[in-house]
């Protein structure tokens, strides 16, 4: 004979656990989105610093050479501002890198908390379909 005791019992315990899967996972999403925002800001903030000092040490040191608004200088100037701009799109694009995995991370999570909760409630249906087909049997000894 079947068991009335826990039915539909397990489905609540199985959607607490993935909600608290889920939220455990977002947080640390959340936590490795501001992360990624710091580094990107401090690496940028850095690259700003660095390109500005190294930027003044190069025109003085062609002003030094007695080759101030030349066109080695200028050559030299844009060699070294085209390596700037790789250089921060290079680190932008690591911040992005990080944003995007967070994001995809917390899709993840979501995606995996509500197939949890999907599998649970089918689990529940199944059970209930189970207690009245064995219910069906006792059906004939009921008085009408």
């Amino acid at each position: 004979m079947a068991s009335f005791g826990n039915l539909g019992l397990s489905a609540g315990r199985t959607e607490r656990s993935a909600r608290t899967q889920r939220d455990a996972q977002l947080a640390q999403s959340a936590y490795s989105r501001m992360l990624s925002q710091q580094r990107g800001e401090r690496g940028m903030e850095m690259f700003g610093e660095r390109t500005d000092k190294n930027t003044g040490a190069l025109k003085a040191a062609y002003g030094q050479r007695g080759l101030r608004n030349s066109g080695l200088q200028q050559r030299a100037v844009n060699e070294f501002t085209t390596d700037a701009f790789r250089e921060g799109r290079d680190i932008q694009e690591a911040a992005d890198q990080g944003t995007m995995m967070a994001d995809l991370s917390e899709q993840q999570a979501m995606a995996a908390y509500e197939q949890a909760v999907q599998e649970a409630e089918i689990s529940k249906a199944s059970g209930i379909a189970q207690l009245a087909q064995e219910l069906l049997k006792y059906y004939p000894f009921m008085g009408s």
